[in-house]
């Protein structure tokens, strides 16, 4: 059993409608990362070009696990159902059209795991002021976002966020 058929401390989602053209290179992404402890989730949203047969490629790739739903459900309902099928500690979403850096889960992983309280890991531009990573509380989040540098308005690409506190809060 390789590291990617045991339960893994990552799930990447990837939710994906009509990316026939971008999902390979963002699944490439994900494959080449340094960290190896992660499955890579897909769900298709009923795409009507040719994603579901591009990626057939992965779908005998260990660790890797692809979804169509029955009716386009939406962006963010999507984005909750592919949750639901995570097994791992954090969930990583990486969009259909997005790349990440071979060293990312490595680094986000990493980060988390200093800082077991956190349920949510925002990665942005560097702040000067004080030595990376580091915890905020909800208050410290809220008055940082606005005072000090925005951190809520990033993707998904720049979030890795605790299983257990997307559950908790109902998820998107």
């Amino acid at each position: 059993m390789n590291d990617r058929e045991k339960a893994p401390l990552v799930s990447v989602l990837v939710t994906s409608y009509n990316r026939e053209k971008y999902i390979c290179a963002a699944v490439d992404s994900i494959l080449n990362q340094k960290f190896q402890s992660f499955e890579i989730i897909i769900c298709d949203n009923c795409s009507t070009d040719n994603t579901m047969e591009v990626i057939k490629k992965y779908s005998g790739l260990p660790g890797v696990r692809i979804y169509r739903n029955e009716t386009n459900i939406g962006q963010f309902p999507n984005r909750n159902k592919i949750a639901g099928y995570a097994r791992g500690k954090y969930l990583k979403y990486v969009d259909s059209d997005d790349l990440i850096y071979p060293t990312c889960l490595d680094i986000m992983v990493d980060s988390m795991e200093k800082f077991p309280e956190a349920g949510w890991g925002f990665f942005s531009d560097q702040d000067d002021a004080r030595p990376q990573p580091f915890l905020l509380s909800p208050r410290e989040a809220y008055e940082y976002h606005y005072f000090t540098m925005p951190i809520f308005e990033r993707s998904p690409l720049g979030a890795i966020i605790k299983k257990s506190a997307f559950e908790a809060v109902g998820g998107f």
